[in-house]
This record gives C-alpha cells, sequence and structure tokens, in this order.
C-alpha cells in the first residue's frame, strides 16, 4: 500500500497528504496490527499545504507498533521525503519486539518543507524495536532530525541491531542519539 506520492518520484502535489489539525491525543498515520511493506511517502505531516504553515498536529505522526514490518517511511527523492513536525509526542515511533525491518530515510523531522525551524513536543523518532534502519549511507536517504523538544532519536534500551546513519541532527532540546533514553551512555 502507498500513502502519499508515487513511489516512482512523481511529485504531483495532488497525491500530497497533509495531515494535521487534530486536538485529542490520536496519531497522524497509525499502523497497529500485522501489516508489511506499506509505503508512506510525500506527505505533510503537523504542516499546511505549503509544508511550512504550521497546524496542529497529532500525538505522533507517524505510530508503527504491534507487528510493523519492512515499512518504508520516506525515500530518497524529493517528492518521497515526508515532513513531520509540530507533532505532541514524536515525529515518528516505532515500538514492539515484534516490528522490524523499517526503513526512515530523506524525511525532515522537527523542520518545515524549506527547513525552518518547528520541532516536535518530544523526540524526533522514537525507537522501541530492534533491526530498524534510520538514514542510510547512500545520497538521499539520510533524514534532518531537527529542532525536537527532547533528543533527536531516542533508542530504547531493550533493542538491539538498529543503524541510525547519515542523518543530519542538530538543535535538539538533548542528545541528537540517546541510546537507551537515558542520557550519555559510555563507551
Amino acid at each position: 500500500n502507498l500513502l502519499g506520492t508515487n513511489a516512482d518520484g512523481d511529485s504531483d502535489e495532488l497525491e500530497r497528504n497533509v495531515i494535521a489539525g487534530r486536538t485529542d491525543n490520536t496519531n497522524g498515520v497509525l499502523n497497529l496490527e500485522s501489516s508489511t511493506g506499506n509505503v508512506v511517502a510525500g506527505n505533510f505531516i503537523g504542516v499546511g499545504a505549503d509544508g511550512t504553515t504550521p497546524i496542529e498536529g497529532s500525538y505522533t505522526g507517524i505510530l508503527m507498533r504491534f507487528g510493523s514490518v519492512a515499512q518504508t517511511i520516506g525515500g530518497t527523492t524529493e517528492a518521497e521525503r515526508n515532513v513531520i513536525a509540530g507533532q505532541r509526542w514524536s515525529g515518528i515511533a516505532i515500538g514492539g519486539e515484534d516490528s522490524y525491518g523499517n526503513i526512515v530515510q530523506g524525511n525532515s523531522i522537527g523542520v518545515d518543507a524549506l527547513g525552518n525551524p518547528l520541532g516536535n513536543g518530544h523526540y524526533g523518532i522514537q525507537l522501541g524495536s530492534s533491526g530498524n534502519l534510520i538514514g542510510g549511507a547512500q545520497p538521499g536517504e539520510g533524514n534532518v532530525i531537527a529542532n525536537n523538544n527532547w533528543s533527536g532519536v531516542a533508542v530504547g534500551g531493550n533493542t538491539q541491531g538498529n543503524e541510525i546513519r547519515g542523518n543530519s541532527m542538530y538543535a535538539n532540546g538533548g542528545l541528537g542519539i540517546d541510546l537507551a533514553d537515558n542520557g550519555v551512555t559510555p563507551n
């Protein structure tokens, strides 16, 4: 399933979803039960159709848990980038030991479509499952994760095998990457 722009990089704005304006504790995009191989690309979550006007966000912009496997959030082209800002908790949250193999690439998290600061209430990305990829080594794979009130990426203490690479993290209220979500973790 595809939510947003064409996976082939077509930048047709008519295919973009604007997901914003929730005043309750619901989430923008929610993948609750056993789901595999979905793509969420090219959406504006917490900003208006122009990509810059803040509109009150949801609790979490994109929430994946309870068997979210091999989901793709974003992509390597401008058209596939999700802009996720202004959420009350996290931009993206991936949780549960049965959620793995998810890819989060090329997104703007905590900034608008032009890179201006908007932030998220707590984390840019909250990672509570194992075996996921945040960013990457190739051009376009890195996420911008900035201006979030707490950490850029918070990694839960019982996770393993996650790759966090090639991202641009700055101006977050806490660490860029917080392992075990408890502050500085010495090697």
